[in-house]
């Protein structure tokens, strides 16, 4: 259709060989409601302000964002009641992406590309199972402003500019994690796991900010060997581990202001460079290295100390146990 189209509900399924295209200089799709599932195709040169899928999307979604304002939204809101499995082409600003169940699918190598900023990305909500999961890869190249996961991230997560809050919990009688790298070109704000891993002790997964991260914090659950968190060219203020620190925490051209992992009996296996930190304080033992340019503010090792330390100064070290020799 040239022009634009203001509502389409559907009681039932949009097929495969269904087409919906509002084309030209004044095209819009305004609300698309299809309570089963949708495989056919919508399409607009310019925006769509709303698609609520009742079933799995297994269809292509696209808008071009032609002679669109630069703060405009190319989609306003995706709302998913089951998987999302289909292709999707936004050239511009996304309000919110909601798939109640599942992100993708295991083997079928998919990619969610968004060209501007994406507001809210919401996976694995649906009470009726248990979690979800995001196993296409994220690709947002402006910000990322809230992302929701109630399960796992499997899938890579890029983000070009800043990523203001990601959260990946554990759903009722399920597990969280984080298996899969996760790529921000400028600062993390709040990275929160919540009952979870941050990676899977096999393979490499790194969270690395270009510049800051501010608050990472897992909570009754571990960051694994091969795991790690590194602030390129900044700082990172704040990790709290809540279990187990296996893997590496990296500013080597910044300041670490806190490291804390204060469940008893955990321990910090991992290395931890930076250029200053201003307080490290494990409950446990601390076998891994903590290499540091300047200096220590405050090392605290409640039980044995075997890693090495290496600092240009220190100003506090308490180790309650046993320990090998500072330098």
């Amino acid at each position: 259709m040239a022009g634009p189209i203001s509502s389409i509900y559907i009681h039932g399924n949009l097929l495969g060989n269904s087409t919906i295209t509002s084309k030209g200089p004044n095209a819009f799709i305004g609300s698309v409601n299809v309570t089963g599932n949708l495989a056919g195709n919508l399409t607009s040169n310019r925006t769509i302000t709303s698609v609520i899928v009742g079933g799995n999307f297994t269809g292509n979604l696209e808008a071009d964002g032609q002679n669109v304002a630069s703060a405009a939204l190319v989609l306003s809101l995706l709302q998913v009641g089951k998987t999302f499995t289909g292709n999707m082409k936004l050239l511009g600003n996304v309000g919110s992406i909601i798939a109640r169940r599942n992100l993708g699918m295991v083997g079928l190598n998919q990619t969610l590309a968004i060209s501007g900023n994406l507001s809210y990305l919401s996976v694995g909500s649906d009470p009726a199972v248990v979690g979800g999961s995001v196993e296409m890869s994220v690709s947002v190249h402006g910000n990322l402003y809230n992302m929701i996961v109630t399960g796992t991230i499997d899938g890579t997560v890029y983000v070009g500019g800043d990523l203001y809050s990601l959260q990946v919990l554990a759903p009722t009688g399920g597990v969280a994690g984080i298996t899969n790298s996760i790529s921000v070109g400028r600062d993390i704000y709040s990275l929160y796991i919540r009952g979870g891993d941050l990676g899977d002790g096999i393979s490499a997964v790194n969270v690395t900010a270009g510049r800051n991260i501010n608050s990472v914090n897992i909570y009754n659950g571990n960051v694994a060997a091969l795991a790690g968190i590194t602030s390129v060219l900044g700082n990172i203020n704040s990790i709290v581990v809540f279990g187990n620190l296996a893997g590496n925490i990296t500013a080597a051209k910044g300041s670490i202001a806190g490291i804390n992992l204060t469940k008893a009996g955990s321990t910090l296996s991992g290395n931890v460079t930076a250029d200053s930190i201003s307080s490290l304080y494990a409950i446990g033992a601390v076998s891994g290295d903590i290499n540091v340019t300047h200096g220590i503010a405050s090392l605290y090792v409640g039980q044995d100390l075997s890693g090495d330390v290496v600092a240009g100064s220190a100003t506090s070290i308490y180790v309650a146990r046993d320990s090998c020799p500072a330098s």
